[in-house]
């Protein structure tokens, strides 16, 4: 079962799934979707900064952002681009781009700053991902606390039980 659910999972159709379901996740999924996010921002100002085409740029980081759903929301992106729509407006029509990096990339394409916006959205989605990392770190260390303690008390009565029962025979 293990085996087949490693082999799914490695051709494109799973591996869709699994990065699609994996951002319906509470916690799991907005932190996967910052990450996303932040690296995105972060290729599209280092290709638009050194002069690539915006649908070259988008080529390029739809093979290299490592999420498959996000791949595919690029693709609709990077048609949208083609049909002649400005990039906020293809942004906001794939539904899967937070309205933070929609407005500043609008705001970044009306005053030809949008290298400026990119790296503002790249910098501060980069650092709500190392807080959410401080956060889920903080939350885990009580946790594997509990269960080394709880480890510890199964060890210590497996170990002790049966002498305590040896002395109650005596």
């Amino acid at each position: 079962v293990t085996g087949a659910a490693i082999y799914y999972f490695k051709k494109p159709k799973g591996r869709y799934w699994l990065d699609e379901n994996l951002l319906k996740l509470p916690v799991i999924g907005t932190f996967l979707q910052k990450v996303i996010i932040a690296r995105f921002s972060r290729l599209f100002y280092t290709m638009n900064r050194t002069g690539v085409n915006i649908t070259e740029t988008l080529e390029i980081i739809q093979k290299s952002i490592g999420n498959m759903f996000y791949a595919k929301v690029i693709e609709k992106l990077y048609d949208s681009i083609l049909k002649g729509e400005s990039l906020a407006e293809g942004m906001r029509k794939t539904g899967q781009f937070p309205e933070l990096l929609i407005d500043m990339v609008s705001i970044g394409e009306k005053s030809g700053s949008l290298d400026d916006m990119l790296l503002s959205v790249s910098n501060f989605y980069e650092e709500e991902v190392s807080e959410m990392v401080e956060n889920m770190s903080s939350l885990i260390e009580p946790i594997i606390t509990v269960v080394l303690g709880g480890m510890v008390l199964l060890l210590a009565l497996a170990l002790f039980l049966p002498m305590w029962e040896m002395m109650n025979i005596m």
